[in-house]
């Protein structure tokens, strides 16, 4: 498969209530990413949120933008400051209805923390059932991450763990896992790749520690490469 790069966009930043429409088109003399992720849905799915935002209205004026620039989107969920559950087949199914289109690239869940061992296994079975209805779409799963370099391979804390979990009881080797690779907290090689700053402070670098994040999920779990996605935080 192509190397498929989406930045985020928090539709709560910057759009109108009135008109919650994402700006699709270019700015002049610029070149848009192919893909966008919109973040972030929260609630139940069919009856799901955008912030403060009419959900058909969001939903309408997104996808026939995006359709007519002809760039892809990726519809995430969650997110830190929020939850989706997913509890039914026909719910998913009409929470996928309603941004689909030739442009509708995938589905991200971002799970960090809140959720439940039940809702995190029911969202599981929900995306499952819905990749095999559409076997194109790309489904993700958000994850927070460390990145330990003391030989402890640290990476996925406890709910990321419980993802993954759910994942193999349910077979679903299709799904890929998106690593967060930001925020270590303090410069310690439990939780980083240490370097030395010009004022010899200690620092996690964060490029080799986003590799080093992917290594250890693919090294203590045994998840290939091609189903590990990293996204960074400016």
């Amino acid at each position: 498969q192509s190397l498929l790069f989406s930045p985020y966009k928090d539709v709560t930043i910057g759009l109108d209530p009135a008109r919650p429409a994402i700006a699709a088109e270019p700015w002049p003399g610029t070149q848009p990413p192919p893909v966008l992720t919109w973040a972030f849905a929260t609630g139940e799915c069919g009856s799901e949120r955008w912030g403060g935002f009419d959900t058909e209205t969001f939903a309408r004026l997104n996808v026939e933008a995006f359709v007519r620039a002809g760039r892809g989107y990726i519809v995430s969920t969650g997110g830190e400051a929020g939850i989706f559950t997913c509890a039914d087949d026909k719910d998913m199914a009409r929470f996928i209805a309603r941004y689909a289109s030739p442009q509708f690239v995938g589905l991200d869940f971002d799970i960090e923390g809140k959720q439940s061992n039940s809702q995190i296994d029911s969202l599981v079975l929900r995306a499952l059932a819905a990749q095999r209805v559409r076997p194109a779409l790309r489904i993700s799963f958000t994850l927070a991450t460390h990145a330990g370099s003391d030989g402890t391979r640290r990476g996925l804390n406890a709910t990321g763990e419980r993802v993954l979990h759910a994942l193999a009881r349910h077979r679903f080797d299709g799904a890929i896992i998106n690593l967060m690779i930001m925020n270590y907290g303090t410069a310690d090689r439990r939780w980083c790749v240490v370097t030395t700053g010009t004022d010899g402070s200690a620092r996690c670098d964060m490029a080799r520690s986003g590799l080093q994040a992917a290594r250890n999920v693919h090294r203590k779990y045994g998840l290939p490469f091609n189903r590990i996605a990293i996204t960074a935080m400016l």
